[in-house]
């Protein structure tokens, strides 16, 4: 599997994201339980977020083939036509109504 930078940063960020709700629901069931020590609160609070794992990279991979038929997440169609491109060209079509937008008026 190939990842580029958009890759790791998603993969990152979904793993953050993971160890902070396992923090947040370390510390609630900590709270509920009545153990309000200020050792057992700072260790949960002070535990390092994990970096992304084989299982956040899984998990990525199987999410990037669940984009939408026709596109992959690289920025082009399947046809290898930069989508950029083609969103350029629709925003110098006439707008409906023949008039023009503000920045064309401009």
């Amino acid at each position: 599997m190939h990842l580029t930078a958009k890759d790791r940063l998603i993969a990152a960020l979904a793993a953050q994201l993971r160890a902070e709700r396992e923090t947040r629901d370390a510390l609630a069931f900590v709270i509920a339980n009545g153990q309000l020590d200020t050792d057992v609160l700072t260790a949960i609070l002070t535990d390092p977020v994990p970096v992304f794992t084989q299982d956040d990279l899984n998990r990525a991979d199987a999410l990037s083939r669940q984009a939408p038929s026709g596109k992959d997440l690289s920025g082009k169609d399947l046809s290898g036509k930069d989508l950029s491109r083609q969103n350029r060209s629709r925003k110098d079509a006439p707008r409906r109504g023949g008039k023009a937008s503000r920045r064309e008026a401009a």
